[in-house]
């Protein structure tokens, strides 16, 4: 499978999700084309946030998931939020992708824990699977969806590990390992992932 870099980072909001909020943390969000395959960015349908987390608008929910299949080509969507919290909208968001006639994976990640090796396996199989493009995301996606994505870009674009994980949070604005909530250490978190992604 060949996979087309982009050479610029290109980032856009939703206009769904721009009209529909007033929250000004939510606006930092965006969409960002790593390369022809991977598109990554926020939860689709976040529209306010409460208890610790944001909620899903059903609404705003469909109409971002027609505006991935309509600008960006996505057939895929792969989700790294954690059940334990966040079940009520992982639900949501699997039944909308079933509706919109969308492959769903809920790949549950931990913000404080490094991705296991059958994690990487999984997320790596259903990007090589999906027809289309694949759209990745956590709430925000900028931690879990950092960490996925530099790792996406170290095996399929063969960049140095470190390098990789610096161009994707450099790209991401907040995201930084040491924002990852858990991790105060940042070099046993890295070598961790950098010590699974030896297993491909």
């Amino acid at each position: 499978m060949f996979i087309q870099p982009v050479t610029g980072y290109r980032k856009v909001v939703t206009p769904a999700f721009r009209s529909q909020t007033e929250n000004p943390l939510l606006k930092q969000s965006d969409i960002t084309r790593l390369d022809s395959k991977l598109v990554i960015g926020r939860a689709p349908g976040a529209c306010r946030y409460e208890n610790h987390q944001y909620k899903i608008n059903s609404n705003i929910l469909d109409k971002d998931l027609q505006f991935l299949k309509s600008n960006y080509n996505v057939d895929t969507l792969i989700d790294l939020r954690a059940g334990h919290i966040e079940g009520n909208e992982i639900t949501k968001e699997a039944n909308a992708a079933k509706k919109a006639g969308m492959t769903y994976l809920n790949l549950q990640m931990d913000g404080a824990i490094a991705p296991k090796p059958d994690e990487l396996k999984s997320f790596f199989n259903t990007i090589d699977k999906a027809k289309g493009n694949v759209y990745l995301h956590c709430h925000m996606g900028h931690d879990r969806t950092g960490v996925m994505s530099a790792c996406y870009m170290a095996k399929v674009h063969k960049l140095n590990e470190e390098f990789a994980f610096q161009k994707v949070f450099d790209e991401r604005g907040v995201t930084r390992l040491k924002y990852m909530y858990g991790h105060p250490d940042q070099c046993k978190l890295l070598s961790n992932i950098l010590k699974y992604l030896k297993f491909f």
